[in-house]
């Protein structure tokens, strides 16, 4: 904190930090609040953007990755290189993810992840609805 706002910085937040601790530390958390209708809401779309997160994230590529790139005819040697290039491309734009995140913040990039994510979406419904094949050109 001292790097960020200087020495008396740093020394005025630690001892509002400790004071925090000091009177929140007997407060307890009931769970039924959770019920409540102001934080209802706030639940469901946290609890939604983890679904959503999980379910189209790159865990689906790292789960169906042998059925993936097999169906794109690898051999099992180079199925196995792909799904080393998918891992360390994904540790290389995570650590890049990390900086992005602090620079940006978090609302802006999930609005923009989500965006984008449902254009892909609705490209890939309507080239999987078109019957669209490996070769086969979008343009008529």
């Amino acid at each position: 904190m001292s790097r960020i706002g200087g020495v008396n910085y740093a020394e005025q937040e630690l001892k509002n930090i400790n004071l925090s601790l000091q009177t929140n530390s007997a407060k307890k958390i009931n769970f039924s609040d959770f019920k409540s209708p102001k934080v209802k809401p706030i639940v469901l779309v946290g609890i939604i953007l983890a679904i959503f997160q999980q379910w189209c994230g790159i865990n689906i590529i790292f789960n169906y990755a042998e059925e993936i790139f097999t169906a794109a005819g690898y051999s099992v040697g180079d199925m196995l290189f792909n799904i080393v290039i998918t891992g360390s491309v994904n540790l290389i734009f995570t650590i890049v993810a990390m900086r992005t995140v602090d620079t940006w913040g978090r609302r802006k990039l999930m609005l923009l992840g989500s965006m984008g994510l449902a254009i892909v979406y609705a490209i890939l419904g309507a080239a999987y609805y078109m019957q669209f094949t490996v070769g086969q050109s979008c343009f008529w």
